[in-house]
């Protein structure tokens, strides 16, 4: 019983150190690579009392006969350490190149935008893509719907006028988005011209930094060009919020929306709290200013004050108005152009507009006689800053007839079109 117990101590013990360092004790009846018996070396050790590996230690050096690294027997030649073998390496597979993606810093994701969406495009080509899309959507809407494209210089009406403490620098740019009701009368002159009236509201859809093309003309340092001819004008769009088309979209849609069943009586509220809130400026400090919409909602917001009007006077120009189907086109000739605007909101604009409309000789085709008639006006506005008091403004976009003999007749109609117009737009 005891000698079973003792080798089985011995066998774990060669277990153990044979993981540890070195090789196994031969057994005794084992035969080599050469089918001889192997005989049982002497436990004489070793001349220099000290095994090369570093692993081993003096108390188990009795149980092995072998050296772990040179595989010299133990009672050989002395065992030295600068003599034996070093120990085989093992040999790892060289690791994959791994592409790891790069780091974008602080400053790329912004010029990456603005390759995606170049500021190089011309605000003509942006707002004729605007009126595509406006055309295309009352063609389905209304047969007899036309495009309007009107470009001019507007100036202040009193240059020393008030200016709220708020001045935009020069090239500033605004895109704006109507939603008016045009209406053209007879005039009492007997000259053949017309009158005409803008209201009810455009909305700001965006704002930014233009740049002049195809100038080397720099602005002075109060912003002031050398007026020109409003088409000799071409700056590049650089309105944020609406570079991309679909934004824009999604943006007009909503603004759409907020135009169904406005009645005048909503709307002279709306001037009245804005006019209203001006008068409590007074009292309010610092430059953010508060205003409360009808909801009692808190709407913070910078720059001109809600209540404020512009007064602005356009320049005598051309109002080009074609069908869309037709293809009939009447170049008018918009003079005398007052416009007056008061800010109602924080991106809400009440419009007043009266002008006249006078057609060139032969621009009417002939047998057609232009009756006083009403229109929903749909059209997209690109303002940018010329001077310390001019801007140049390209309006272009759709016009829908109204039809209806009384006032609530017509209301319902521009608010059937405008029903129609979201769900082809």
């Amino acid at each position: 019983m005891l000698a079973m117990q003792r080798q089985r101590s011995v066998n774990l013990t060669d277990k153990m150190l044979s993981s540890h360092c070195g090789t196994k004790r031969p057994h005794e009846n084992s035969e080599n690579s050469e089918g001889k018996a192997e005989t049982k070396p002497s436990t004489k050790l070793s001349g220099t009392g000290k095994w090369p590996c570093v692993r081993c230690s003096f108390q188990n050096q009795l149980e092995y006969i072998f050296c772990g690294i040179c595989g010299n027997p133990k009672d050989g030649p002395p065992h030295r350490q600068e003599n034996a073998s070093p120990p085989k390496k093992l040999r790892l597979c060289p690791p994959k190149e791994v592409t790891v993606p790069k780091q974008l810093s602080a400053l790329e994701p912004k010029e990456k935008i603005k390759t995606k969406y170049p500021s190089e495009t011309c605000s003509n080509q942006r707002i004729a893509q605007s009126s595509d899309r406006l055309a295309s959507a009352a063609s389905r809407v209304c047969a007899d719907a036309a495009l309007i494209d009107y470009e001019t210089i507007k100036d202040k009406e009193n240059p020393k006028q008030l200016h709220y403490g708020f001045a935009p620098k020069a090239q500033s740019q605004w895109h704006w988005f109507f939603v008016a009701k045009k209406t053209v009368t007879t005039s009492d002159r007997n000259d053949g011209s017309y009158d005409f009236t803008l209201e009810l509201d455009k909305f700001g859809l965006a704002q930014g930094k233009a740049n002049k093309v195809e100038s080397d003309e720099k602005p002075s340092r109060t912003g002031n060009m050398k007026k020109e001819d409003a088409k000799s004008y071409k700056f590049t769009y650089g309105c944020n919020g609406a570079k991309l088309e679909k934004t824009a979209i999604r943006k007009k849609k909503s603004l759409l929306q907020v135009c169904l069943n406005d009645d005048a009586v909503s709307r002279d509220r709306r001037i009245a709290r804005a006019m209203a809130h001006k008068e409590e400026l007074r009292y309010q400090k610092g430059r953010t200013k508060v205003f409360i919409d009808e909801n009692g909602k808190r709407n913070p917001y910078f720059g001109m004050p809600i209540g404020g009007v512009h007064h602005w006077l356009y320049q005598d120009a051309v109002f080009k108005e074609m069908g869309i189907k037709s293809g009939r086109s009447i170049l008018w000739q918009a003079t005398n152009v007052h416009w007056k605007e008061t800010k109602v909101t924080k991106n809400r604009w009440a419009l007043q507009v009266r002008g006249t409309l006078v057609p060139p000789k032969g621009s009417i085709p002939p047998g057609v006689k232009i009756e006083n008639h009403e229109s929903m006006l749909i059209a997209d506005q690109i303002a940018t800053k010329i001077s310390p008091t001019s801007y140049h403004v390209h309006l272009k976009g759709v016009s829908l007839p109204i039809t209806g003999a009384t006032d609530y007749q017509r209301n319902q109609s521009a608010n059937e079109l405008l029903q129609k117009f979201i769900k082809e737009f």
